[in-house]
């Protein structure tokens, strides 16, 4: 529920009340599992990109790679390759393997 009144939000422009319903939304364990990339979607356009990426490593890490679908597992490796790019060449190159790794599975993660 939290995250659908999120989503209303974000359409009517609202992007303070869209966070906090997806804030909440995450709080009271996400029934559906899409508010923390929702959250760092947000966070991307309201350019927080620090929140953006804490968001989208932390769906990572409790929804599991495997478990996000094609466009959701490309956008969050697209944007941590980018933030990583300047910081930690590294941890870049790790976003760019996996979805290296995407395109040589054909669409389908390993």
């Amino acid at each position: 529920m939290w995250s659908a009144m999120g989503g209303c939000y974000e359409k009517m422009w609202k992007q303070r009340d869209a966070s906090k319903c997806y804030e909440r939304a995450e709080k009271l364990k996400d029934s559906e599992g899409i508010a923390l990339y929702k959250l760092a979607k947000l966070y991307v356009t309201m350019q927080d990109f620090e929140w953006a990426r804490e968001c989208f490593e932390e769906n990572f890490a409790k929804k599991g790679e495997d478990k996000c679908d094609e466009s959701e597992f490309i956008e969050s490796h697209m944007f941590l390759a980018n933030y990583y790019f300047k910081v930690d060449p590294a941890k870049a190159k790790i976003h760019l393997k996996k979805l290296e790794n995407l395109e040589g599975n054909e669409g389908r993660r390993a």
